[in-house]
């Protein structure tokens, strides 16, 4: 009652018309899915997507990749308000650039309605750095009016009145989705973290979780201390909130599935339904690799070679490696002979700010998108920024080593429209073994034991088998401590958060251990110091785009070496300075400065 009481007032004060209902029919889908190629009728869709249309109730979804589960999502999802009548439609995803970019995607099924003579959204987006997100698609309205070769006094008052306008739509519509205006919101699980661990206004933020419908998606991302929050808060709202969850991935480990169980208990349907034939069908359809393990490291100068060969003849690759520093030496490595082979080359990880990150994502979908019209040969360098999100399509992969997992993602972004009449080659090399400080050594070897099977190298990457060879992979001593992690948090979270909850009991005490969730810290290259501060001075968004993310253990390093200091001339002292080389090229420099 209190969440209720509160989400009345503050949405009063906004003066809002009554919110959009949320509209959700199979019918009214499959008709706007029709108007973009898809099948007219839903009897011709895929067997998953039918059944999902039928499932009432909790269910666990296992399909390819690009075999159209956002649409069997949104079937399931019409299936449970036919059923019961939905309050909200939640899409759950654990990148904030996969949750912008559903955004856009469910916009297109959920399109802005007039109410009052105003335009107001159906989808909503909540994640930390959502403000800027929705700038920057109000600067793509707005900004037309500034869009000149030529600065005149005209061009800039058009542009400083552009930012105005964008800066406060942008405002208004996170601030919509956080008074959860809008029916159908895109968020990451922490979002609903967030009222578990009772940070302010939790009331509401757990009101508006009953009677929902929660689409999960990309499952496995989360580490086992995550998956031990995020499955007891599923049971927790499915015993409690009447609320309705669908899970879904392309592949499920068994660990992962004996836990989705438990957190939904009996009642959770595995689709689709099919035997063993059936399921090989379905996943051969879907083939689009073939898998090569490659001894050594991708750095040796004859595979690099072969890689500017392959880029000035047409194709474009993909190299990913698992640490900043290896992706800049790479870049560095290979820009000169890609440059003079006439080509482009494009580097992409966690350390650049959002405006150059942006930048540099637009470059790549605009040279590999799927649905480009301006596709070329271009060569990404890239860490594991590029294992999610991005729709693009390249023709090669060669990668370092890393957990099954993570090549699985990678692979997903080659030949991923099946484009190519052939399969796409993914080269995984077998060294460096050791995680290289990311990932854990038993699980890479683990994984390259698998790989080198003589059923498995050289051969089509069956996504149907994967499920199969995690199975392989976290079993012994790798499944025990999986386990051990896992129980621990899940009893700290029962514990401290599940057993704690009350109204009216919001505790500093459990929020910080919220914060503790994060590693990581946003800081102001001290090159962007000025520029930051004009922004701020001005009230512009735009001041969040210059900032950069690194870990609290590189946070810590930079501090040891005073590299960490007070910003000058601002009204706040967050964000804090780092005194590090930033290059729009390269990125953020921890190690110095480069020659």
């Amino acid at each position: 009652m209190r969440g209720y009481v509160m989400h009345s007032d503050h949405t009063a004060s906004a003066h809002t018309p009554p919110p959009p209902q949320l509209a959700l029919n199979t019918p009214a889908l499959v008709q706007t899915w029709a108007r973009w190629g898809l099948p007219a009728s839903l009897d011709d869709y895929q067997l998953h997507q039918r059944e999902c249309s039928q499932q009432v109730g909790p269910a666990l979804l296992t399909a390819p990749t690009g075999s159209g589960k956002t649409e069997a999502a949104l079937l399931w999802a019409a299936r449970q308000h036919r059923q019961g009548g939905l309050a909200r439609l939640f899409y759950t995803l654990p990148y904030q650039a996969s949750m912008n970019a559903m955004q856009v995607r469910l916009k297109e099924v959920f399109p802005d309605q007039e109410l009052a003579g105003e335009q107001y959204e159906q989808v909503g987006l909540q994640h930390g750095r959502s403000l800027l997100a929705l700038y920057r698609k109000a600067m793509e309205k707005y900004g037309e009016a500034s869009d000149s070769y030529q600065i005149t006094e005209a061009t800039k008052e058009a542009t400083k009145e552009a930012t105005k306008e964008a800066t406060k739509e942008a405002k208004l519509r996170r601030n919509l989705a956080k008074l959860n205006y809008p029916p159908v919101r895109v968020f990451s699980p922490y979002q609903m973290l967030k009222g578990f661990y009772r940070l302010k206004g939790y009331k509401a933020l757990l009101a508006d979780y009953f009677n929902a419908a929660f689409i999960f998606d990309e499952i496995h991302a989360y580490e086992p201390k995550r998956l031990a929050l995020i499955l007891p808060m599923i049971r927790h709202m499915a015993r409690h909130f009447n609320a309705r969850f669908l899970v879904m991935s392309a592949t499920f480990p068994k660990l992962i599935k004996d836990r989705l169980k438990e957190a939904l208990g009996d009642e959770l349907a595995e689709l689709p339904v099919l035997n063993d034939k059936e399921r090989d069908d379905l996943f051969k359809d879907y083939r689009r690799h073939r898998l090569r393990v490659q001894p050594g490291e991708l750095t040796e100068a004859w595979v690099l070679t072969g890689i500017v060969k392959q880029v000035a003849a047409g194709e474009s690759v993909l190299i990913c490696v698992n640490t900043v520093k290896r992706a800049q030496e790479l870049y560095n490595h290979l820009k000169t002979d890609i440059v003079q082979a006439g080509c482009e080359i494009v580097l992409l990880h966690g350390r650049f700010n959002g405006r150059d990150r942006l930048d540099k994502e637009q470059a790549i979908d605009k040279a590999t998108g799927s649905r480009s019209d301006q596709r070329r040969a271009v060569l990404v360098v890239a860490t594991q920024a590029v294992e999610v999100s991005l729709d693009i399509d390249l023709d090669t992969l060669y990668t370092d080593p890393a957990p099954l997992e993570a090549l699985v993602q990678r692979f997903g972004r080659i030949n991923r429209r099946r484009l190519k009449p052939e399969l796409a080659e993914v080269i995984v090399f077998t060294a460096p073994a050791d995680g290289q400080g990311v990932y854990k050594e038993e699980l890479v070897a683990a994984t390259l034991a698998i790989l080198n099977q003589d059923d498995v190298n050289g051969q089509p990457v069956d996504e149907s088998k994967v499920g199969g060879w995690l199975d392989t992979i976290y079993q012994g001593k790798i499944a025990e401590r999986w386990m051990e992690e896992y129980v621990q948090a899940e009893r700290d979270f029962e514990r401290l958060v599940l057993q704690q909850l009350r109204p009216f009991q919001t505790d500093e005490d459990i929020e910080k251990k919220f914060d503790e969730l994060f590693d990581g810290i946003e800081l102001l290259p001290v090159d962007f110091e000025l520029e930051y501060n004009q922004a701020e001075a001005d009230g512009s968004i735009k001041m969040r785009e210059l900032l950069v993310s690194i870990s609290f253990g590189q946070y810590m390093k930079l501090r040891k070496q005073d590299r960490i200091r007070e910003r000058q001339g601002g009204k706040k002292s967050w964000p804090k300075v780092a005194v590090a080389d930033y290059s729009p090229e390269l990125g953020l420099l921890l190690e110095g400065k480069e020659d």
